[in-house]
């Protein structure tokens, strides 16, 4: 079969060499390797078998014989009963035979099909025309003559298929029929079946006045017995002729040699040696119709079995391979998993070791040089830039993991990026042109707004980056929905209504093979120093924390264009307040309020305590939740705010001590501290719903500290 003929899935497996090319031949349906009865070479056994059977019929003919014309009792219901069997028999055979040609478009096995069909239509007429089985002249018309004359027909005509059969198989002509044809070649073989058949019954019925009789009164007619012999004679043409042509090379080959031979016995039988109807060679005779019959349908029934068996194992085999195939997906994803996990490492630890340096060397400086307070003023702001670099560092990494503790209100994304307009065009320079689209009627989002203004700042460098000798940026605004149909095309897209914005740039674009991993950690184009490769992976944590999904599309010497996908918020938007000088001072607290420190890492802690010294308050420390809760227990020590790390151990994290320690003091001022946030702060505990309670993200400074503790006392100075 041309490759042409076959699916992908199955010109895969056709081409696979671990499968056996029987199995092979089952699941493609391939001619050359299906393990059908019409390829398959006839073994030793089956010939042994074949020439057994035979031999064991003609044995029995022999027998036979010098009884053939006993007389035996008339059994009407014999007729209907025999008959049945030989129509299911040759029907069975027939669709089994036609089903193998849709499989495998071979036009021997149609014309073999359309023989047995024949067939079974003349063994149908020829039991209804019976006389005395179902009406004392047959219910189909005609006379005296009209079953024996069937019986030519029904005898005749089938060898004629046998020896077409013979004439095609193992030929050119036997060639797989065009796929597209293989039904109307069906359709036509099944309507030359019932035109032979009906010419046949017409012919013994309408036109029986115009053959000879070759029966009187239950016995042959002088033309009967002349005729007999010579129907036999070309009876016999089509076992020789099947012999010359095949020599019995496949199955099927064998076994309709081995049914045409008894077959003749049949007719020798039935038409030459018995005298009459219903004396043992007559009875005899139609037993060897009966075996003739069942020899073939036998064959193709031992066939489906050992095909139902093959593909039992082959659906097995093929279930082992997607087992071993699926293992070494999940093999190759932690391969990858690990790689990007030792490039995410590496970059990590690049990048701090470089910050390390910087804080270690100045720090060791100002150990040395303490004297000199402008140099030490000089290397403390150098270390503290290097601090903050970490930080930020840091809050990258966590955004790509989406483990940062994202701020989220519901806001109008055109606002945001009106407000942030001037900071992007300072950002892009002069070379560049800057183009806002923004929808008038944009959906609100709920969003963290210094996340989204940073996403867009990462994208709008990334896009001026790509375009060093100028272009064009457009941050386009807008509403899309997606159905469960879309939605299922992208990646992690969840179905909705959301508000869609765009950074396109008409720069150089990203080649196919990198487009794939632009989104990774560390992962950059740029030169060593220009890059740290985790803003768009920052993007990509923003956008799938606030529950949205990224897409991006590029085009090598046209441009690259992303798109923020984040959904449709059902609240108002919240109207943007300016901090006042009240809510946030940057000096140290006027009263004697006492702040209650929870901190696991010692140093961490005693640095906190200091701090808050030196701004003013006194301060009591607890290493975990447990020991906070035993000091807040105490009725008559005062405690005015609680200022604890998120992520402890001991079974309670920050959060939930929050919660337990308003509990026993509902007045209590709380202020929590992290970098490492997502998880173990949780709305449903409710302490970021209270204006009371507010988030210091790590690593801090002491104005960082003071400005939150004046905004948790409520302002007061």
């Amino acid at each position: 079969m041309p490759a042409a003929g076959l699916s992908g899935e199955t010109q895969a497996i056709a081409r696979d060499p671990s499968i056996d090319a029987a199995t092979r031949g089952v699941i493609t349906a391939d001619p050359q390797t299906a393990p059908f009865l019409s390829n398959t070479p006839a073994r030793p056994w089956d010939r042994r078998l074949g020439i057994a059977i035979v031999l064991l019929s003609v044995f029995a003919f022999a027998f036979v014989v010098p009884y053939s014309r006993v007389r035996w009792p008339v059994v009407p219901a014999f007729i209907p009963a025999y008959e049945a069997a030989l129509i299911l028999n040759d029907l069975i055979t027939a669709v089994l035979l036609i089903s193998q040609f849709r499989q495998l478009r071979a036009r021997s096995l149609l014309v073999l099909g359309v023989g047995y069909l024949y067939d079974s239509l003349l063994v149908t007429a020829h039991a209804l025309s019976f006389p005395g089985v179902f009406a004392p002249a047959g219910l189909i018309g005609g006379n005296d003559q009209t079953t024996v004359w069937l019986y030519v027909f029904w005898h005749a005509v089938f060898p004629v298929f046998v020896i077409a059969y013979a004439a095609i198989a193992h030929t050119r002509r036997d060639l797989p029929l065009d796929p597209s044809r293989v039904v109307g070649a069906i359709a036509l073989g099944i309507a030359v079946a019932f035109l032979l058949a009906g010419v046949a019954i017409l012919v013994s019925t309408v036109g029986i006045e115009h053959l000879p009789p070759l029966i009187r009164d239950d016995d042959y007619s002088k033309v009967g017995r002349r005729f007999g012999p010579l129907f036999w004679i070309a009876t016999l043409l089509a076992p020789g002729f099947l012999w010359y042509r095949t020599r019995a090379r496949t199955v099927l080959d064998l076994w309709l040699l081995v049914v045409t031979i008894t077959w003749l016995l049949d007719v020798l039988l039935s038409a030459i040696i018995a005298n009459e109807r219903y004396d043992f060679g007559w009875y005899a005779g139609r037993l060897y119709g009966l075996m003739a019959a069942s020899f073939v349908l036998g064959a193709l029934l031992m066939e489906t079995g050992n095909l139902y068996g093959r593909l039992i194992e082959s659906i097995d085999e093929l279930r082992a391979r997607a087992d071993a195939l699926a293992q070494s997906q999940e093999q190759l994803r932690h391969a990858q998993k690990m790689e990007a996990m030792g490039q995410l490492t590496g970059g990590v630890a690049h990048d701090f070791n470089n910050l390390l340096t910087i804080i270690v060397g100045n720090l060791d400086m100002i150990g040395r040089h303490a004297e000199d307070p402008a140099r030490v003023r000089r290397l403390t702001a150098a270390a503290q830039r290097a601090a903050s670099r970490g930080g930020k560092l840091t809050h990258q990494l966590l955004m790509f993991a989406r483990r940062q503790l994202l701020r989220p209100e519901t806001v109008n994304a055109n606002r945001l990026l009106l407000d942030f307009e001037g900071l992007i065009r300072r950002a892009v320079g002069e070379t560049i042109q800057l183009e806002l689209v923004l929808h008038p009627a944009l959906d609100p989002v709920r969003i963290d707004p210094m996340q989204f203004e940073a996403a867009i700042l990462n994208l709008v460098i990334n896009a001026r980056d790509a375009m060093p000798g100028g272009g064009h940026i457009t941050i386009r605004t807008g509403n899309a929905a997606l159905d469960p149909v879309a939605a299922s095309a992208l990646p992690d897209a969840q179905p909705g209504i959301y508000a869609v914005v765009t950074v396109q740039d008409t720069g150089a674009g990203i080649p196919p093979t990198v487009l794939g991993k632009v989104f990774e950690p560390f992962f950059t184009t740029k030169e060593v120093g220009k890059g740290s490769g985790l803003g768009l992976s920052q993007v990509y944590g923003f956008v799938k924390e606030s529950g949205g999904h990224i897409r991006i599309d590029s085009v090598e010497g046209v441009g690259t264009m992303v798109e923020l996908w984040l959904p449709r918020s059902s609240e108002r938007p919240v109207e943007p307040v300016e901090p006042t000088p009240s809510q946030v001072p940057l000096r140290a607290t006027a009263g004697s309020e006492i702040v209650l420190v929870v901190e696991d890492d010692h140093e961490v802690g005693a640095l906190a305590s200091e701090s808050l010294r030196e701004l003013g308050y006194q301060t009591l420390v607890a290493h975990d939740a447990a020991q906070a809760l035993a000091i807040l227990a105490e009725p008559d020590r005062r405690i005015d705010i609680l200022f604890s790390d998120v992520v402890m151990p001991g079974g309670m994290n920050g959060a939930q001590l929050a919660v337990e320690a308003r509990r026993l003091r509902p007045s209590l001022k709380v202020l929590l501290t992290s970098g490492y946030a997502a998880d173990a702060l949780s709305h449903d505990h409710g302490v970021l719903d209270d204006s009371t309670t507010a988030l210091l993200r790590k690593p801090y400074r002491a104005e960082d500290l003071a400005a939150q503790l004046r905004v948790v006392l409520g302002g007061r100075s």
